[in-house]
């Protein structure tokens, strides 16, 4: 027995979430994407919440400063309350998006990648748990999926019937 039921478990989840967010960005109204809904641009929102998975879940500490898999982005939703410096001058398509989503799905298999039920109850280098650290990232990524949900509604799109 492999004692890998668990780590399965919680990878099933990841694809499931990602699927939600490929949705997402593909029912997104044009006049909807570079848009401030709820004080953020609707696409920077999907771009933060695929940094944190791109930053905690790795074996190593990475930079907050490397940006997502080399692009240079703010990912920090209120960088602007903190630094003026930061305030968005680009915006990101949806194919550009896109592309980061599937650089995150590439990142969640790797992690995932040969691991047992035992690995999950290793110490991270955030001093966690690898479990702990992953349902961190679960609770963040459906936070997201919930405000982009959100702001759907608020504009008549109709959500929740995913692929």
């Amino acid at each position: 027995m492999e004692n890998n039921e668990i780590v399965k478990s919680i990878e099933k989840e990841f694809d499931t979430i990602f699927e939600v967010f490929d949705e997402i960005i593909d029912i997104c109204p044009n006049e909807l994407w570079n848009k401030k809904c709820s004080g953020f641009t609707f696409w920077h929102q999907l771009v933060h919440a695929f940094s944190g998975t791109f930053f905690w879940l790795r074996e190593e500490k990475p930079s907050f400063d490397e940006g997502i898999n080399g692009k240079n982005v703010v990912t920090e939703l209120d960088a602007e309350y903190f630094d003026k410096k930061m305030i968005l001058k680009e915006y990101y398509s949806k194919e550009i998006v896109k592309e980061i989503c599937n650089e995150t799905k590439e990142l969640y298999k790797k992690w995932f990648y040969n691991k047992n039920d035992e690995w999950l109850k290793k110490p991270h280098y955030n001093k966690t748990t690898n479990f702990e650290t992953t349902l961190g990232q679960i609770r963040h990524l459906m936070y997201h999926i919930g405000h982009c949900e959100a702001i759907y509604r608020e504009n008549n799109i109709k959500t929740g019937e995913y692929k």
